[in-house]
Order: C-alpha cells, then sequence, then structure tokens
C-alpha cells in the first residue's frame, strides 16, 4: 500500500469491535473499495502479517 496514514484514515472508517485475527488487537477499520463498493475489514497494526500496512520488524 502506497497511501499515507492520514489519507488511509480519512478514506475509511471505525470497522468492527472485535479483535483482529490475525493480531488479536481492535485496530480494525472499514474501507469501501470504489471498484465493487463492497466493504473490505483492514488490519491498521503494522505489525500485523493480516495488515495492508505490514512493514517487517
Amino acid at each position: 500500500m502506497t497511501t499515507s496514514l492520514s489519507k488511509f484514515l480519512k478514506t475509511t472508517r471505525p470497522g468492527p469491535a472485535h479483535r483482529c485475527a490475525g493480531c488479536n488487537t481492535f485496530s480494525l477499520r472499514t474501507h469501501t473499495a470504489p471498484a465493487t463498493q463492497e466493504d473490505e475489514v483492514i488490519c491498521t497494526n503494522p505489525s500485523c502479517g493480516e495488515s495492508p500496512l505490514h512493514r517487517e520488524a
């Protein structure tokens, strides 16, 4: 993902109130893909392997 964090946060909304299956944190956001108009739940924890913001420590 090449989007800046501030732009990412502006284009998403708070996600479901449950923990991420990948990292067990409450860092989920919801994004609506423009092409499909379907909601996608995204983890914002950069340490989470399932997050599009993931980076190796």
